[in-house]
């Protein structure tokens, strides 16, 4: 039997990274659109992420968690 000459080319490879540059880019986080539409040289913001700075968002502050509620933990609690 003749043995198949070997292939120089990686075909899986090729495939793979012409995938990796025809896939959709994702979405930048709050952090990198405050860095790119807040700094005054930057020129990376884009009009989607001025919308994204427009949107009012979530209080900093998360929502508290009571045991309880809100007065009763109050009461226990209290170190006074």
């Amino acid at each position: 039997m003749d043995a198949q000459p070997s292939n120089p080319f990686n075909f899986q490879s090729i495939l793979d990274n012409f995938v990796k540059k025809i896939q959709m880019p994702r979405a930048p986080t709050k952090a990198e659109i405050d860095e790119f539409c807040r700094d005054p040289d930057s020129s990376g913001c884009t009009l989607d992420m001025l919308d994204e700075l427009a949107k009012p968002h979530a209080a900093v502050n998360p929502k508290k968690n009571y045991r309880w509620s809100e007065e009763i933990d109050d009461a226990v609690f209290k170190t006074d």
